[in-house]
């Protein structure tokens, strides 16, 4: 009995330190995928997703009534069969561009470049929907972006600001002091 005993504690503990093992890996694994993070060109992220990076580039000065070339390049970020890009416009944004388009086959880091033609018949802020997919045979993978469009005299919505004052006590710590509110239930 005491054989079987011992035996069961050491197969636990060989069970805690390969599952310790494993969770070290894992976050080393996490921190490379952070340090991609931060990229010149292409914003990265460490959340599950299909691995398809956006960037566009907008002209300078938007104004009403006038063709806005938006240029949409997808970065595929793993191999694939090919690579789908859906476009939806947001209301009082037209387009007479195709909103389906199909690129070949994926390497990893290989960029797919669009130019799309908008325009909008008022001042305003508009959103250009894009689903990419990323098709590797019966599995595609997807990702969502939105294009912000400013025209013309848009009126832009400021950030919340921060209610609190930062304070240093006498012991020099900052503490944050807030403004008390009462709620009444």
């Amino acid at each position: 009995m005491q054989s079987i005993t011992r035996y069961f504690f050491t197969l636990i503990n060989i069970m805690l330190v390969s599952v310790f093992i494993s969770a070290c890996n894992q976050e080393n694994q996490a921190a490379q995928i952070t340090d991609k993070k931060a990229s010149k060109t292409f914003a990265r992220t460490a959340k599950p997703h299909a691995e398809i990076y956006m960037q566009y580039k907008l002209p300078d000065t938007l104004e009403v009534g006038q063709p806005i070339s938006v240029e949409i390049t997808l970065l595929s970020g793993a191999t694939g069969d090919k690579l789908t890009l859906d476009l939806r416009t947001g209301e009082g944004l037209e387009t007479a561009d195709p909103l389906s388009y199909a690129f070949g086959p994926q390497q990893p880091e290989q960029k797919n470049t669009i130019q799309l033609i908008v325009q909008a018949e008022a001042d305003g802020q508009y959103r250009l929907y894009l689903t990419a997919g990323l098709v590797n045979g019966t599995q595609t993978q997807s990702r969502s972006f939105i294009i912000p469009i400013n025209i013309g005299k848009a009126v832009i919505q400021n950030k919340a600001k921060a209610v609190g004052v930062i304070i240093e006590e006498n012991s020099g710590e900052k503490v944050i002091s807030m403004p008390a509110t009462e709620t009444s239930d």
